[in-house]
């Protein structure tokens, strides 16, 4: 199994206001050619910070890719740090400089100076076009072991890494294929000591627990010289622990439970309605995120009221009433315990959860919740 580590470059990407989305990209397209991705990092603008990353990641595995830090302003330094770790200078390559200009003056614009940056790039490197943009990236190849250079923007990266990175690195004789089970209604504990007899004695497929905002996934992953074959050690291990879970699982194929809830109304041509009073709207904002909202949710209302068993199922009546829906969920929050209220063809119900988690964590699962409690009894 060949290893990788990516390297997501920029100061921005520590900051609570971007995300690094590109190193999920690339995780997926390698371990469709049989890569194993073991590590992720961000890394700051910082030359010698980012050297040390990059030296470190090269150390433990066969392939680095970084993303990022190729423009043209002085704190896009990836060029200097990879020079650095590969004990190279950089070099200005004229060829690269005057693609540069010619792509300027093709918008008829004049190059400003500081793109220059763009065209110096470590000696023995080979360049990767960039179509899309103006930084070039770029690969090197140290002592056996491979350094991608890819810049940041997903609109550059993208094409980059599939017309001219993914032919080059060909295929392990391996595949990677990972399933995905949603469980609810489960804590991590509890979850992991029922299932454990099932995993704890493989390697292959293996298998992580991730407990998210809204629910538990168990992570599986094979590894084979084909995907039918992944597939068959995923069917022997997920099959048994879906069976021992039972209706906790809501999904064996990575859904979201909104989605997986649209699915379920639309094939039943009934519609939901929500009232949320704490938290803001939680259910309204999933459901009408997918794509069959409109067609399958009616609609939800938003209001302070008491939180209380009574005042749950009157909610739930009244989001049914208001919005013409066969079904409907309320609820109100208290702290750590939870109000539910449904409705349906059953009548009104409710019921009371406690969760745990700050106010927002508590939002985010009492949906959840909700959603939930709708699926088990009236689409499971």
């Amino acid at each position: 199994m060949r290893r990788a580590e990516i390297v997501a470059v920029g100061s921005e990407l520590l900051t609570p206001f971007r995300t690094d989305t590109n190193s999920l990209w690339l995780t997926e397209q390698l371990n469709e050619l049989g890569l194993e991705v073991q590590a992720k990092s961000v890394a700051g603008d910082q030359l010698d910070l980012l050297a040390g990353v990059l030296q470190s990641a090269l150390e433990r595995c066969e392939l680095v890719m970084t993303t990022g830090g190729l423009g043209p302003t002085l704190d896009d330094l990836t060029r200097d740090a990879v020079a650095t770790v590969a004990g190279v200078e950089l070099e200005l390559w004229p060829d690269v400089l005057e693609n540069l200009r010619a792509r300027f003056a093709a918008r008829g614009y004049e190059m400003p100076t500081n793109n220059e940056r763009q065209a110096w790039l470590p000696r023995g490197a080979s360049i990767l076009p960039n179509p899309s943009g103006t930084a070039p990236g770029f690969i090197l190849e140290l002592g056996g072991k491979r350094l991608v250079v890819l810049p940041g923007p997903p609109r550059e990266l993208k094409p980059m890494f599939s017309e001219h990175v993914r032919p080059l690195l060909g295929s392990s004789g391996e595949v990677l294929v990972r399933r995905v089970l949603k469980v609810n209604g489960l804590g991590e504990s509890a979850l992991d000591e029922r299932i454990a007899p099932f995993y704890r004695h493989l390697d292959n497929p293996s298998t992580t627990i991730l407990f998210t905002e809204y629910d538990i996934e168990i992570h599986l992953t094979a590894r084979a010289s084909s995907r039918e074959q992944a597939e068959t050690l995923l069917a022997g291990l997920a099959e048994p622990m879906a069976e021992k879970l039972g209706k906790r699982v809501y999904s064996s194929l990575g859904e979201s439970l909104p989605q997986v809830l649209a699915r379920q109304l639309k094939a039943r041509g009934v519609r939901l309605a929500s009232f949320e009073s704490t938290g803001g709207a939680r259910i309204a904002d999933r459901m009408m995120a997918l794509e069959e909202g409109p067609l399958v949710y009616a609609g939800g209302l938003v209001a302070p009221c008491p939180a209380s068993l009574e005042q749950a199922a009157t909610m739930a009546d009244e989001a049914r009433s208001r919005f013409g829906s066969e079904l409907a969920v309320s609820t109100s929050v208290n702290g750590q315990e939870v109000f539910l209220g449904l409705a349906g063809p059953n009548g009104v119900e409710t019921r009371t959860v406690s969760l745990l988690g700050n106010r927002e964590l508590v939002a985010a699962r009492a949906s959840q919740s909700a959603l939930d409690w709708l699926r088990l009894v009236y689409l499971a």
